[in-house]
């Protein structure tokens, strides 16, 4: 049988709601107020986009295939090509070089000055050249007792050189020949006489010969050598003669990363009987080795000399050792020394240290045993680096000079010596503001331990000195220099059945100022001032030096 399924589920709805009828009430009237607050405003909210694009998928891909060919065919054209010349390398244009430069002038105290240098011109094999020069004085200089007395003094000198160059080593010569005066005018001032320039007059001549041959590798890594031979002949007024030999060769040779070398050394001085009859000869042997990185450097060897004098020949032998090490590459850099030499003083150095020394006087050779140094180098910046250091020193046989006793006058210098130490402070900043503009200052403190006396006579315990020099366009040059020399200690003699007083010589300052005009490239002018200060001073007690000075020349060149 067939069931009206319509039918049946409207039965089932009704049979459902049929028993609920007899509860069904009217709905009551509604009474209530209604408070419109404000009038109505109908809004619609934001409605969202949704931003579906249609995506298309073909999976049906079509891909393109040529096939092609080329013809070549020459096109034909009255074009032809030319070679193009290489380009040659063109050197840095070679300054031209002059035969000759003559220099003279003349200053307030009547004191001439020529200087000529003869050279050949340039050559790749041979150079050939001469110098000589002359400067003397004619002024007067006043003493401390108010007397005016000469001062004169000449320097004369002729050197005659001349040079080979070979493949990888150069050979060279030279010939000189000086002559030189000077007065014994710092007498006494307590004394009442007059001297005659005959009577206090020094004349030295000095003359000799060197050769050198020396490798000249551009490569260190070859074997490295230096040789050098040289005499030396010196006389004064007083019959003293000197005979000076000295040779010296170095070798040296990378062995590895290790640099090896080796320095020999000797020097013999003959002397008239008048003076020493026994010869002085220092013979040394330095061998040392070496390396170099980026961060440190360091060096060790020992300094071996002997001493021959008097039939005994003593060994000495030294430190030598220094280390570097770059805190910051070429910025910052600390550096230790510990080394020591003997010093030999032949009567030509101590000519050149004093002149005024009494003839004759030989000075024994010094030992300083160790010497001790810590610094600190570097730069500070592109302009400006430094270099700061402490050094002890321990030595033996130091000499000071004294004013002599031998003579009335006083008015040479013997010799003091003594063992002792010093120690030293000091540095030195060098300022480059630019290629025309640069500064250099630099200072040094002295303090001497000595055993037996008293003071270092004629040493100061201070120097200092500023140098500036300044260049317009290679036209002006200007340069100066600026001195500071503290306190020094010397003996005097006022009366001489007493004890030496000491005396106490002030300290100074001391100016020098030069500038040039170059006229053109040929002629030039120049105006140099000494003692720009007018310092009134002494270098040496009893020797006071001469004040203000200007000089005013030319210089030609031929």
């Amino acid at each position: 049988m067939k069931v009206n399924m319509k039918n049946t589920i409207q039965i089932l709805i009704l049979l459902i709601f049929l028993p609920f009828g007899g509860y069904l009430y009217a709905q009551p009237d509604i009474h209530k107020e209604v408070r419109v607050v404000k009038p109505y405003t109908p809004s619609l909210s934001d409605a969202n986009k949704i931003n579906l694009l249609p995506e298309f998928k073909d999976t049906t891909r079509i891909y393109h295939n040529f096939e092609y060919e080329i013809s070549p065919k020459r096109f034909a054209t009255n074009f032809r090509t030319k070679p193009i010349q290489p380009a040659n390398m063109v050197g840095v244009p070679l300054k031209r070089l002059y035969k000759s430069q003559l220099q003279l002038g003349v200053d307030n105290y009547f004191s001439p000055y020529a200087e000529l240098t003869i050279n050949q011109l340039r050559d790749r094999k041979t150079a050939l050249g001469l110098y000589a020069k002359h400067h003397s004085s004619l002024g007067k200089i006043k003493l401390e007792n108010g007397e005016k007395v000469p001062a004169n003094f000449s320097e004369n000198l002729v050197n005659l050189y001349g040079r080979k160059i070979f493949s990888n080593s150069v050979a060279e010569a030279e010939i000189y020949g000086g002559y030189n005066t000077n007065l014994y005018y710092g007498y006494d001032p307590a004394l009442d006489t007059i001297l005659l320039k005959d009577d206090i007059k020094q004349k030295i001549i000095n003359t000799g010969a060197k050769i050198r041959y020396y490798s000249a590798h551009p490569d260190s890594s070859h074997f490295n050598y230096n040789y050098g031979l040289e005499y030396g002949f010196l006389s004064d007024a007083y019959n003293t003669v000197e005979n000076g030999f000295i040779g010296n060769a170095s070798m040296a040779k990378f062995i590895g990363d290790w640099y090896t070398a080796v320095d020999l050394g000797l020097e013999i001085y003959n002397r008239n009987e008048e003076i020493d009859s026994t010869n002085n000869s220092i013979i040394r042997f330095n061998p040392s080795i070496s390396k170099n990185t980026n961060e440190w450097k360091f060096l060790i060897g020992i300094n071996n000399t002997i001493d021959s004098k008097n039939g005994s020949a003593p060994w000495y032998f030294y430190p030598n050792t220094k280390f570097e090490f770059n805190i910051v590459q070429n910025v910052l850099i600390p550096y230790l020394e510990v080394s020591g030499y003997r010093e030999v003083n032949s009567y030509r150095r101590m000519l050149q240290e004093n002149p005024f020394i009494t003839p004759s006087t030989i000075v024994e050779n010094a030992d300083y045993g160790m010497i001790g140094s810590f610094g600190l180098k570097g730069r500070y910046s592109s302009k400006m680096a430094f270099d700061f250091r402490f050094r002890y020193t321990q030595a033996e046989s130091m000499h000071f000079f004294t004013n002599t006793l031998k003579d009335t006058l006083m008015n040479t210098f013997d010799v003091e010596y003594d063992d002792g130490s010093i120690i030293n402070l000091g540095g030195e900043i060098s300022w480059i503001q630019s290629e025309k503009l640069e500064f250099l200052l630099r200072a040094d403190y002295y303090k001497y331990d000595l055993d037996e006396q008293e003071f270092a006579w004629h040493m100061p315990d201070f120097k200092a000195s500023l140098n500036a020099s300044y260049n317009l366009r290679d036209k002006i040059l200007i340069d100066g220099t600026f001195f500071l020399t503290g306190k020094r200690n010397v003996l005097n003699y006022p009366d001489r059945s007493l004890p030496a007083e000491i005396l106490e010589l002030k300290p100074y300052i001391d100016a020098n100022l030069s500038a040039e005009y170059r006229y053109t490239s040929l002629l030039s002018f120049f105006v140099k001032v000494n003692n720009l200060t007018a310092s009134k001073y002494q270098q040496w007690y009893q020797y006071p030096v001469q004040r203000f000075q200007c000089m005013a020349g030319f210089v030609y060149t031929l």
